[in-house]
């Protein structure tokens, strides 16, 4: 009986031996959770599932399903994870679509869907196996292995300024390493990349693929350009001067085409008999009402 029962338990633990390395491999995916790391301006967060907006703090967590709304004045930083990070402009809407860990590699798989507004993405460490990093558009579907991009959607909505013009439907412009593009509105399109120093116009079914030129990028994604190529020891002085005299100029750009306040009008008093013939009276304080009298009660 004793060499039955151990033979069983042998031929179990064979068995089990076998079948791991498919279990591990099966195992389901888990959902991951992002940090906003800077805020300013009017930012909201809109949570999986919810219709109400909540103001986005630094430090709040996001998970898969939220949606991130910036203001004309906002912009949000975010971490997807140690090497996903996504700097949001004004004016956006983004949705993250995907967010989880992958069970067969460490990348994981991270989706945003970006509804209208600009965005610079930063992929610190190449993507390799099972990882996938994908950003939809209303016209483009965009993967990344490991790179560093901006992306923006109707850019000439808001303030012609940010874009100089370029790209009625949407613009990407790559500063390190390639992004495939495809486009969802022809699926028998062939993909195609945009490789670094490259830039896509997106102009309705035309599509122009160019040199990239950084007078395509809004202040917000220079600056993060920037502090990127400073935190890789990349920076030197006469880049630091061009981009900054290029940030200026944007800046410039867009404060002319803010609308200037109209002045409220003044409020000119009747005339006073005290005040000279044909002149009203400008009160220096606002005039203040008399109270009506209270009834005394009748004994």
């Amino acid at each position: 009986m004793k060499v039955k029962s151990l033979k069983l338990t042998l031929s179990f633990m064979l068995i089990f031996s076998i079948l791991w390395p498919a279990v591990v491999t099966e195992a389901k995916d888990s959902v991951k959770v992002g940090k906003i790391t800077a805020v300013s301006g009017k930012s909201e967060v809109k949570k999986s599932g919810g219709t109400k907006k909540f103001n986005a703090f630094k430090g709040m967590a996001i998970t898969q399903g939220d949606t991130i709304i910036t203001g004309s004045d906002g912009q949000v930083n975010l971490d997807l994870d140690a090497n996903k990070e996504v700097t949001i402009g004004a004016g956006t809407t983004l949705t993250i679509s995907q967010l989880v860990e992958s069970a067969k590699a460490l990348g994981g798989k991270t989706s945003l869907k970006l509804q209208n507004g600009q965005v610079l993405i930063k992929v610190k460490k190449k993507l390799d196996g099972d990882s996938r990093f994908e950003i939809e558009t209303p016209t483009a579907i965009m993967g990344v292995m490991g790179t560093e991009f901006f992306v923006s959607v109707n850019p000439n909505q808001g303030n012609p300024a940010l874009i100089g013009g370029l790209g009625n439907n949407g613009y990407l412009g790559v500063l390190e390493g390639t992004v495939r593009v495809a486009s969802p509105l022809n699926p028998n399109a062939n993909a195609f990349s945009i490789t670094a120093s490259q830039q896509l116009l997106m102009n309705g079914q035309q599509w122009n693929r160019e040199p990239l030129s950084l007078e395509g990028l809004p202040p917000f994604a220079l600056e993060q350009h920037m502090k990127y190529l400073q935190e890789e020891q990349k920076l030197t002085e006469v880049m630091k001067n061009q981009l900054e005299r290029l940030i200026q100029q944007k800046k410039d750009a867009m404060a002319a085409l803010k609308p200037t306040p109209t002045p409220a009008p003044q409020i000119i008093y009747p005339v006073s008999p005290s005040a000279s013939p044909g002149k009203g009276v400008v009160p220096t304080s606002a005039p203040t009402l008399t109270p009506e009298p209270t009834a005394s009660p009748t004994p």
